[in-house]
Order: C-alpha cells, then structure tokens, then sequence
C-alpha cells in the first residue's frame, strides 16, 4: 500500500495506462503516419501502439490508393517515369481529378493501373 501511495504522490502512472493525451495524438497522427507516430510518443514502442490503436479501433489510412498520384503540400501532383524519364502531369486540387488526369495518361502512354 505504501507504493502505490508513494507513486500518486510522484504522479507516477501504471506503464500500461495510457492518457487522453496519448489517446488523441494516436487518433489525429495515426491514420497518416502509422507507427511513426512513436516519435510524438515519449517512451512508447511500436507494439504497444499497435495493441492501443486496435483498442481504441483506429486504422492506418494507406497514402494513396492511386499509383501515380502523389501528396504536394496541399495538392496533388501526377507524375510517372516514361523511357526512363520522369513525366510530369501537374498539380491539383483533389485527389480524385488528379486520379482522372493519373489514368487517362497512363493509358496514353501505356503505363499498367
């Protein structure tokens, strides 16, 4: 009894107990950065996160599902290597018309989807 009383007075937590803290960095950065996130998370490890997104059911959200689409700040840019080169289709402003632009130009050149 003497320890754990100790431990509240030093505001010690259990190593299990994670707090709200915790709990809303994992919800805002892991669905983008996956275990990454261990970086914003002093002292956890990569398989606690793990047990603690499949608690709390947060998924890592993939970066794109569109071969040559890639994030640009706030847009997103088309590009693909054609004869060795890379190709650049341009920036814009959703994922979904850069998706359109990624396919009629992979079909253009005969790039596989």
């Amino acid at each position: 009894m003497a320890i754990i009383t100790q431990a509240k007075k030093l505001e010690l937590k259990a190593p299990n107990t994670w707090t709200e803290e915790e709990n809303d960095i994992l919800k805002e950065y892991y669905p983008s950065e996956g275990c990454k996130v261990a970086n914003r998370l002093n002292g956890r490890t990569k398989k606690s996160i793990k047990m603690r997104v499949n608690k709390l059911g947060i998924k890592y959200q993939k970066k794109n599902k569109y071969k040559y689409v890639h994030k640009n700040g706030s847009k997103y840019m088309v590009e693909f290597t054609v004869d060795g080169k890379m190709k650049y289709f341009g920036l814009y402003n959703s994922v979904e018309e850069a998706a359109k632009v990624a396919m009629q130009k992979a079909k253009e050149y005969g790039k596989a989807i």
